[in-house]
């Protein structure tokens, strides 16, 4: 019989030395992302291994927990743990690790120590090339084009509140915020996956009401959702099929699809978002993370969205991955459509975003012009809000996060 007493005890101390609040009696499905992330790491972390293995152990945490893990890391160092430490996140490489290991394409290009190395040094060996080449600064905008989506007051209870932001032709706005600021719970009302229980959306000045993924694809609107895997693929079909999904009625004669239409359509998508696959046929789940990114969005591409809403976008992909996504974010903004992207990079925002909303704690504290606000400001306010709101002209924004920073 097992101890449950016992049971939950120690489960109980595995989860206070992480610092992590969670009833050990809750079921983990019930968990949010950022809680099941923290849930394994403490699994792993239960007993005395000899040798631990984190991949991307931080993708979904808060600054807050990251140092509670790095603490607890620390501490099984000094104990004789051996740690392999997987990340694409530079900084965390660099404070937590003794030497660097670079793998590109399957292969070892070297390992070199953490205190002779540098982050140039470490990228170029990751992609082949000068880190120059590599950084992907958007050119900023001198006009704003029409609104194309307004949210004013959007609220559901217990997740987010009077939130509001305007979204014009062609912008990238960024979304800024701690893990728990309300940012994807917004997402999953303005794409249909809940319902709010107060405000208003428009779309090109009209009133809307989406009440379904379906009417919100309907409506020209595109979601890239924060879990990739379980959410935003198909991991039992084809790449084409994962790409076609959205529009295969544009592809039907009467009730049967035209798979050479499919074909076509799928290797023109493939070929634009340079998809690394054996073949359309081959299995999404086989793809690198950064691959079925793309294929996720060649699909809103595809089905003609207008607005394509993409939450974390780049998490956990490597860098040159990373660097195509933004550029393909460029490029579809160039092209007149309009992007909402939530990050928790502040780096990633401030280089292709225009503007940059902040969320915290279920609220929008604050709108920035990306080429004027700072990391540092971002974060600031993503941390401390601000306690009072000023509201400027009939957008919904909040004063610039310089000024609501202080």
């Amino acid at each position: 019989m097992v101890k449950r007493r016992e049971q939950a005890q120690r489960a109980r101390e595995v989860l206070d030395s992480l610092g992590i609040n969670i009833d050990p009696a809750r079921k983990a499905l019930s968990l949010s992302v950022a809680e099941q992330q923290m849930l394994q790491i403490a699994r792993a972390l239960a007993y005395q291994c000899k040798i631990l293995i984190m991949d991307e152990p931080t993708a979904a945490l808060s600054l807050r927990e990251k140092e509670a893990l790095f603490e607890r890391l620390r501490r099984l160092h000094q104990l004789g743990t051996t740690i392999l430490y997987i990340s694409h996140r530079m900084e965390e490489i660099f404070e937590i690790s003794d030497r660097i290991t670079v793998l590109r394409d399957g292969s070892l290009i070297g390992t070199v120590e953490r205190s002779g190395a540098t982050h140039e040094q470490i990228v170029q060996m990751m992609i082949g090339r000068p880190l120059g080449d590599f950084l992907h600064i958007r050119r900023q905008r001198s006009t704003a084009g029409q609104p194309v989506l307004e949210v004013r007051g959007l609220t559901r209870n217990g997740q987010f509140e009077e939130v509001s932001f305007v979204l014009h032709e062609g912008e990238i706005l960024g979304f800024a915020g701690l893990v728990g600021a309300g940012r994807t719970e917004v997402m999953n009302c303005l794409f249909g996956v809940e319902a709010p229980d107060n405000g208003e959306v428009l779309l090109a000045g009209e009133p809307v009401a989406i009440n379904s993924p379906a009417e919100a694809i309907a409506l020209g609107i595109g979601y890239v959702p924060e879990e990739r895997k379980r959410l935003g693929i198909f991991p039992v079909l084809s790449v084409l099929q994962n790409l076609t999904m959205p529009f295969l009625k544009r592809l039907q004669h009467a009730t049967i699809v035209d798979r050479k239409a499919e074909q076509r359509e799928g290797q023109s998508l493939a070929r634009q978002l340079r998809v690394q696959a054996p073949s359309l046929a081959h299995p999404i789940n086989n793809l690198s993370g950064g691959n079925q990114q793309k294929v996720i969005l060649g699909r809103w591409l595809g089905s003609g969205a207008r607005i394509l809403i993409l939450d974390e976008p780049t998490r956990g992909i490597d860098i040159n991955a990373k660097a195509e996504i933004h550029g393909l974010i460029a490029s579809l903004s160039e092209t007149g459509k309009s992007v909402i992207l939530v990050s928790s990079e502040m780096q990633e925002l401030t280089a292709i975003c225009d503007r940059i909303v902040v969320m915290r704690q279920g609220r929008v504290v604050g709108t920035a012009e990306s080429r004027t606000a700072t990391q540092d400001e971002l974060f600031r306010l993503a941390v401390l809000g601000t306690q009072e709101q000023v509201t400027s002209g009939g957008s919904g924004a909040v004063s610039q996060v310089a000024a609501s920073a202080q």
